[in-house]
This record gives structure tokens, C-alpha cells and sequence, in this order.
């Protein structure tokens, strides 16, 4: 969408003006903030290790969205889970086992689709949710200790892969790394308001532990 837009212009083009006639180009407010972000970034990477600009470009951002509050109810939980009986069994194993992960443990949408099965320890019932060796980032990827309702399904799935798949969602023998179009299936079948996405699962997690008194910092 970067490269679309400002492919042919230079650096000096950046401009207030010109980032607000791509924020009206891309009429999409919080994706278009994150992208101007990155321009923002590859020109200061630039500046830095390649050839020092005369000035840095003020880059205009859209106002950052409202943060999110909603989480789910055990119920709408429920519901979420019984439809997805009517997606075809390939979409239904893959969102069953997103939606599962998600609602246990609060894990960010990127890392449970990263989940492979040598990240999973069963006996000790640690789930690491970032890959041995890997650096850490700001959004904060901490070992998880599993819950016995997550490890019996953990089990269940480890003996139904048989060893045949790397990760615990796969899609043509890759990580299924992007679950949008199935959750949306799945949500609009139970019924559910748009304002229902995978990140809601990590919110319902923490809103459910903090309903049960449990230490915010935990």
C-alpha cells in the first residue's frame, strides 16, 4: 500500500500535506497509522545507516482508535465453539484450536498461529509462545503454565496429529498465519456483534482472571 502510493516520490515529498491525502487515499484509520508508521521508520533507518538526509520528514499520523474493551461472556464462548460445527472440518479443526489457545491462555493472535509442537511440553505443562532463540519483542511473548481444560485438548490433538504436522495450526502444511476469515465465519454463525475478533480472546482472558480476583500483574 506504501510503495502504491508514494513508490515514485522522494523524500522531500513527505509532507503534512501529502500524509494527509494518503490517510484520505487508504480511508482506513488504524491500519493507515501502523503504515505510516512504517514509512516513518524506514525513513529514520535510512537517515541512520545509509545517506544522512538534510531533515527528517514530519510524517501526520491518524488519531490513534479508541483501545478495545470488549471480551466475551462463557456463553458467547459457547455459542462460538457450537458453530463452528457448520464450518467444513478443515476451518473447524483450525478456529477450534485458535479459539481454544486463545481463551486458555490470552495469547496474542501471531503467536498461537506460531505455536509449533516442540513449543509444547506436556508433562512439565509449559507452553513457550515464542520460538527457542528468538529475540524478545515489546508485545511481551512469556512461557505459559497450561491449565488442566487445555492440556487434556493439547493431549488429545497431540495423539490425532500423530507427529505428522509441525505446527498446531497448519493450512497446506504451513502455519495457518492469518484465522480472520474463519473467525468471522464462525462469529457471524453464533451470531455474534462485529466488535468480536481474535484479540477479544486475549481481553476476555484477562477480564475472566481479573473477575476472579486474581493479581493484575499475573
Amino acid at each position: 500500500n506504501l510503495t502504491d502510493w508514494w513508490g515514485a516520490k522522494m523524500v522531500a515529498e513527505i509532507t503534512a500535506e501529502n500524509c494527509r491525502a494518503y490517510i484520505g487515499h487508504r480511508a482506513a484509520p488504524t491500519i493507515c497509522r501502523r503504515e505510516l508508521g512504517f514509512l516513518a521508520a524506514a525513513t529514520t533507518y535510512w537517515h541512520k545507516n545509509k545517506t544522512k538526509l538534510n531533515s527528517l520528514p514530519v510524517i501526520v499520523k491518524p488519531p490513534r482508535s479508541e483501545p478495545r474493551t470488549r471480551w466475551m461472556t462463557r456463553s458467547e464462548a459457547a455459542k462460538f465453539l457450537w458453530a463452528t460445527r457448520k464450518l467444513n472440518p478443515r476451518q473447524r479443526k483450525r478456529i477450534r484450536r485458535f479459539f481454544i489457545i486463545g481463551w486458555s491462555t490470552g495469547t496474542r493472535h501471531k503467536a498461537i498461529t506460531g505455536l509449533r509442537w516442540d513449543m509444547i511440553d506436556l508433562d512439565a505443562r509449559i507452553m513457550l509462545r515464542r520460538p527457542p532463540g528468538t529475540p524478545e519483542t515489546k508485545k511481551r511473548t512469556p512461557p505459559v503454565r497450561m491449565g488442566r481444560r487445555l492440556l487434556s485438548h493439547l493431549r488429545r490433538w497431540h495423539r490425532i496429529d500423530a507427529g505428522a504436522h509441525t505446527y498446531l495450526i497448519e493450512h497446506g502444511g504451513r502455519p495457518a498465519l492469518e484465522m480472520g476469515f474463519a473467525f468471522e465465519s464462525a462469529r457471524d454463525l453464533a451470531l455474534l456483534s462485529d466488535d468480536v475478533t481474535p484479540h477479544t480472546l486475549r481481553h476476555s482472558r484477562a477480564t475472566h482472571l481479573m473477575r476472579q480476583a486474581v493479581d493484575p500483574w499475573q
